[in-house]
């Protein structure tokens, strides 16, 4: 039973983690950005790069809070590091949709695409710094 709840909070405390840096992107992100308008779309490889730098500084940010992994057992890191940022661009992506249900603007920032790129980022920085 302990070693159970030891796992949940290893995988969980690890996706908590990334999820809190990317709301704290977004954030920032969304206070310099405007909503998309038919002059405002900037070039989507551009975004891709920027995104997964900011994840990678992220990742390299959170080294300071928490210097050790929070999974221990290889196969598991390697897990999180290919399916937390296709979990983390759908929660994105989710945010985005419930933003424009709820005041009709679309923010091109706010994408599946640019979330998995920044926890992606943010995944492989932990996964190569961290023990």
């Amino acid at each position: 039973m302990e070693v159970i709840f030891e796992l949940l909070f290893e995988v969980f405390g690890e996706f908590i983690l990334q999820l809190l840096w990317q709301a704290l992107a977004q954030t920032g992100m969304h206070i310099f950005r405007k909503p998309r308008g038919p002059e405002d779309t900037p070039n989507p490889w551009l975004l891709g790069i920027g995104f997964t730098a900011f994840g990678a500084m992220a990742g390299g940010l959170s080294l300071l809070v928490m210097a050790d992994a929070l999974l221990h057992v290889h196969g598991f890191r390697v897990a999180y590091v290919l399916f937390a940022p296709i979990a983390a661009g759908a929660l994105s992506a989710a945010v985005a949709r419930w933003r424009h249900r709820k005041d009709g603007l679309q923010w091109n920032i706010d994408r599946f695409a640019n979330g998995y790129l920044f926890a992606l980022g943010f995944a492989l920085v932990r996964f190569f710094a961290t023990r």
